[in-house]
């Protein structure tokens, strides 16, 4: 395994990434990930830090749109990305994750209105 360049553990070692967007949505699991690498994400699609590895240039792909998601970190990342844009464009559907039940629920005017079909 190669060394990690200087500058890309700089974002890995921030922790602490605050989600743009309502984090009901994602897993604590995915939240955790989000908070933990969301820095490091965004440094690397926005240019900051350059990729070292195709693992890297592939997830600029995706994250850009010319790629499609194959691992779990770009399937979140893809997902992280449309919610945020959901959200800005106003239409936030009400759903959340329940760690508890294991499935995503509904919300409607604040009561439970059901599961989500996936």
């Amino acid at each position: 395994m190669s060394k990690v360049p200087a500058r890309h553990m700089g974002y890995l070692r921030r922790k602490n990434y605050s989600l743009r967007c309502d984090p009901k949505i994602f897993t604590s699991a995915e939240q955790q990930t989000l908070r933990e690498l969301g820095n490091w994400f965004t440094a690397l699609v926005e240019g900051k830090i350059s990729p070292v590895t195709d693992a890297q240039r592939h997830f600029i792909q995706v994250s850009n749109g010319t790629a499609e998601p194959t691992t779990d970190f770009e399937k979140l990342w893809w997902r992280y990305k449309q919610r945020i844009e959901l959200e800005k464009e106003g239409e936030t559907p009400r759903y959340f994750w329940s760690d508890t039940g294991g499935s995503w629920v509904g919300e409607s005017h604040g009561r439970q209105s059901g599961r989500f079909p996936f």
